[in-house]
């Protein structure tokens, strides 16, 4: 192996240093197994493919669902000793049991692709394979802020605390639930975090600012980092390969960025690349970086909107109505705690969905449809009971309903009394330049 004090023949710049050429093939190895097996096909061509923007991708899709999870899974069973069930699910927890057995499969493969690497390299350094490595890592960390930022901005991923959530004690929420509560009860912070997101990716799409939008997504991905650790937001795995990524693209202005903002020390503009392209070499890259970015700039928002549609519509009947009167199978119940099969609180929200909290303040969520014609409310109440229940729901009337009918083979009549929703103080909240007293 090569001392630092060499050159290369074809450099004038000093060749690597063993660790140094051992820490690159080892992150080449990774990053070049996580970007395509994590980042390209568990995740953003997954999406992708759902709304029909990565036509053809099934089989892709298909190859790492029958090839490369069966074998993160053995390596969890035999060599990990993992008890647990291991199955990929896409689209599901990247947090998850199988996501930090793939992580250490990840690891142990760039390990062993590093020591192999060393054993049969010959350079003394990878400068051009590094400018690669540099180009796809940008773009891909470009697409991630992107994604993630039209989500917030178009107001996908959180949303307004729904009405169950405004019952729920704030002892009884969840670290997980406190946050997105959080985030989807302010729009405008919401959006402000997801612009930051896709200003930094905008900036990843250039080369003079990418090292200013690597900055800004390295401190936005902190914050991220910091939020899902706290509150138990399955999405740590996620944030901290971002950092990884950001770190990287910052890697050519290390130096230069310490000098400035570190050591108060002047530094020399970034060397131009030296490189020389034919014309033609030219005209391909640019058509290819054309399309690329045209690719991320559209399908962002388009999947963020496509994922806004999914939400099920608000149900014609959305409101909390308290139960005033609660008869089962003739007998009228009394709203006694101890009484686990009275209704004390009746939520009607989303158009799928039907929700009530008993006495002993335990909450039942079930799938339903309600129609209005017919005035029937259709119940699937689980595989314990086959056939849906039905209730006849009576016309509003001085905001007040009834419930008639059979619910898992016992006979209801509820008579329930919509609350003012004014009374919660979240439903009221007003931004004011001035706030209290003086």
């Amino acid at each position: 192996m090569t001392s630092t004090s060499r050159t290369d023949p074809d450099s004038s710049e000093p060749s690597w240093g063993m660790a140094q050429r051992v820490a690159f093939r080892f992150l080449f190895a990774y990053l070049a197994l996580y970007l395509v097996l994590v980042r390209f096909l568990e995740a953003d061509l997954a999406m992708q493919h759902e709304f029909g923007f990565a036509p053809g991708a099934g089989v892709l899709l298909s190859a790492y669902a029958n090839w490369w999870a069966p074998i993160v899974a053995w390596v969890g069973h035999h060599v990990l000793r993992i008890g647990d069930p291991l199955v990929f699910q896409p689209g599901g927890n990247s947090d998850g049991l199988f996501g930090f057995v793939q992580l250490f499969c990840l690891v142990a493969i760039a390990a062993m692709a590093a020591a192999v690497w060393t054993l049969v390299g010959r350079r003394s350094e990878y400068r051009r394979l590094f400018r690669s490595l540099h180009v796809v890592t940008r773009y891909a960390l470009a697409f991630s802020m992107l994604s993630y930022g039209m989500v917030k901005v178009l107001l996908v991923q959180f949303h307004f605390p729904g009405l169950q959530e405004l019952l729920v004690p704030l002892g009884d929420m969840p670290p997980f639930m406190m946050l997105g509560n959080f985030m989807g009860s302010s729009a405008v912070y919401t959006v402000f975090a997801g612009a930051g997101e896709v200003l930094a990716g905008l900036l990843l799409l250039h080369k003079r600012t990418a090292t200013l939008g690597a900055l800004v997504a390295l401190a936005i991905m902190t914050n991220v980092l910091m939020l899902n650790v706290s509150y138990n937001w399955p999405e740590k795995l996620d944030a901290l390969h971002m950092l990884l990524l950001a770190a990287v693209v910052m890697i050519p202005d290390a130096a230069r960025l310490a000098n400035v903002l570190v050591l108060n020390r002047p530094t020399n503009p970034a060397s131009p690349d030296a490189r020389t392209r034919t014309r033609r070499e030219r005209m391909t890259w640019i058509t290819i970086k054309a399309i690329v970015v045209a690719y991320m700039l559209v399908s962002a928002p388009l999947v963020a909107l496509n994922l806004q549609k999914v939400d099920p519509p608000p149900s014609v009947l959305r409101g909390i109505y308290h139960v005033d009167e609660f008869s089962l199978n003739g007998v009228v119940s009394p709203p006694s705690t101890t009484n686990a099969s009275r209704w004390e609180t009746v939520i009607f929200d989303a158009a799928d969905a039907f929700t009530f909290q008993t006495m002993d303040h335990a909450w039942r969520t079930y799938r339903a449809e309600y129609e209005p014609r017919e005035k029937q409310l259709t119940i699937f109440a689980g595989r314990a009971t086959p056939s849906p229940s039905v209730l006849v729901v009576s016309a509003p009337v001085n905001e007040q309903l009834t419930l008639q009918g059979v619910f898992q083979s016992d006979t209801l009549l509820v008579q329930l009394s919509r609350v003012d929703e004014s009374q919660f103080a979240l439903l009221r909240g007003r931004f004011r330049w001035i706030n209290g007293q003086p």
